[in-house]
């Protein structure tokens, strides 16, 4: 219980820092905690227009009819949008989500499959992918550690890697995937187009 009294201040000395865009849409709140040990919460915090927004574009403006309906429809769309690795190869599940309505909603899980010997740490959060100019604000809060704030957003496809080091959590320098387009290819293609072109032309003349 103390655990998560402490948890709870925590998040409201975090709240006070952000409060002035905290009904902006197009901000939110990811929270990653540890409330003792090897036992995890993560919460997610937004303005209930940005939950509204998301909820009926995946799902249907009529989807709904309860707020006990809307706060189903969050757990689920949270859940398939948001993904959680722990050193590479564990997975973790996000379990028992409770949603708290207000101008400020915020969808809470218990994390399961995060080890003790915690390396690296990979989260992925698109919950809000489809609202412009869309990006969330990145904290995790681990006793001993160093509070750290990330950013995600488009420009890094809402995912961030962390890696632990001397007791504080470190970014790793986002890749973009390649793409696989052939540009090679297509230069040649067009180079040889427009050279048969000009051959037939001069035919013709």
């Amino acid at each position: 219980m103390k655990g998560f009294l402490k948890y709870l201040f925590l998040c409201w000395l975090i709240s006070i820092s952000i409060g002035a865009s905290a009904h902006s849409p197009d901000v939110s709140t990811t929270l990653i905690v540890e409330e003792s040990d090897d036992h995890w919460v993560l919460q997610i915090r937004a303005a209930l227009t940005a939950f509204e927004y998301e909820v009926e574009y995946h799902f249907g403006a009529e989807s709904y009819a309860t707020p006990e309906e809307f706060q189903e429809l969050v757990i689920q769309h949270v859940q398939k949008q948001t993904s959680i690795y722990a050193n590479e190869i564990d997975q973790v599940q996000l379990l028992d989500g409770v949603v708290k309505l207000g101008h400020e909603t915020s969808v809470t899980f218990k994390l399961t499959g995060i080890p003790s010997e915690l390396k690296l740490l990979e989260l992925t959060n698109a919950s809000f992918k489809e609202i412009p100019r869309n990006q969330s604000a990145l904290m995790l809060l681990k006793k001993g550690f160093e509070k750290n704030q990330f950013r995600l957003d488009r420009n890094n496809q809402h995912k961030a890697r962390l890696k632990i080091s001397e007791s504080k959590f470190e970014l790793e320098k986002f890749v973009a995937e390649k793409t696989s387009f052939p540009i090679k290819p297509v230069i040649a293609s067009l180079f040889v187009f427009m050279a048969i072109t000009v051959a037939y032309k001069f035919i013709r003349t």
